[in-house]
């Protein structure tokens, strides 16, 4: 007599198994992202403009008629480091540099060249790159981050193929709050 070995498999995961997973980790990421990170880029973003902070006592009834003048000096110093940035990227004329890792083959110096010539072409011509790369420095002079998600458009229809780069608001990006703060893209589930 031979022992039948049974086979058992679980039910494959439904779809409203991972929507309900889905619900819980932006609940738990909202939740996360209002009390820990929200009032920090508010109040970032509100010394950015020129406007007291929501929390300042320049809001409560004691100080309902006193100036309300507030000269703070964080856009002055984020123009100033635009403006040290842009020097810095677009000095050159070349966006890129590429250079062949052996200067004796003519193969990897063609390719080289073949390689700056394409990379010139589409960070000037298909990506806003100034407007990309000085909006990215802005929001990570006055929030502390910027997100960005890059991809390659490509419709054959209608003739497009590009690449893109699109700047996400930092309030739009989840993390989860047990995500290693080294690495929170890949650690947060």
């Amino acid at each position: 007599m031979t022992d039948e070995a049974t086979i058992t498999t679980e039910p494959a995961a439904s779809a409203t198994d991972y929507l309900s997973l889905a619900r819980e980790a932006y609940s738990t990421s909202t939740t996360f992202f209002d009390s820990s990170i929200r009032p920090q880029i508010e109040a970032a973003i509100r010394q950015f403009q020129g406007v007291h902070p929501n929390n300042s006592k320049y809001h409560s009834d004691t100080y309902k008629h006193k100036s309300r003048l507030f000269r703070p000096k964080t856009r002055a110093m984020v123009r100033k480091n635009e403006a040290v940035a842009a020097e810095a990227f677009f000095s050159t004329q070349d966006v890129v540099s590429v250079t062949a890792e052996d200067d004796g083959d003519p193969v990897q110096q063609a390719s080289a060249e073949v390689n700056q010539a394409l990379l010139d072409y589409r960070l000037k011509k298909s990506i806003p790159w100034f407007l990309t790369c000085m909006g990215a420095f802005q929001d990570a002079q006055t929030v502390g981050a910027c997100v960005s998600y890059q991809y390659w458009k490509y419709d054959p229809r209608k003739g497009v193929d590009k690449p893109c780069i699109d700047l996400i608001n930092l309030e739009n990006f989840r993390i989860d709050s047990g995500a290693d703060w080294t690495d929170p893209i890949n650690s947060s589930p």
